[in-house]
């Protein structure tokens, strides 16, 4: 927790105001470390790495594993990851993979005509429906 407070209010952007980090009651222990690595792709080579060694010699069950990200502008950090995570053979969970499939116009389509079976009279999925029609 130290190293972690450390590191966060260290952040020069950090209000000053903001209140200090601190564990939960319940909280269990965890372990905190600092890599290093040369680039990008061996960064997201050594993740990929580290997610394996942790499940198959640790026994760290996967949905432990929670990798996070400062940023992702465009998957610049995102797609590495997953990629070198897809080469060792690495399921993972995508939190976005929800609103870039709502963000496609057929499937809202699609989601807009599901509801109008439930409720002819949604006027959400007529909306959603009028505004992806071509000329109206």
């Amino acid at each position: 927790m130290a190293w972690a407070t450390y590191v966060i209010e260290g952040d020069p952007g950090r209000p000053i105001d903001r209140p200090r980090l601190t564990s939960a009651a319940d909280s269990p222990l965890g372990e905190v470390a600092l890599l290093h690595f040369e680039g990008e792709l061996a960064e997201a080579r050594g993740v990929a790495e580290l997610v394996r060694h942790l499940t198959e010699h640790e026994y760290v069950p996967a949905n432990e594993i929670l990798i996070l990200l400062r940023g992702d502008y465009r998957g610049t950090f995102s797609v590495p990851i997953k990629r070198a995570l897809e080469d060792l053979g690495i399921g993972y969970s995508d939190p976005d993979v929800i609103a870039r499939m709502l963000g496609e116009p057929q499937n809202q389509r699609i989601l807009a005509t599901f509801r109008l079976l439930v409720d002819p009279e949604d006027s959400l999925a007529w909306s959603t429906l009028l505004l992806l029609a071509q000329g109206i």
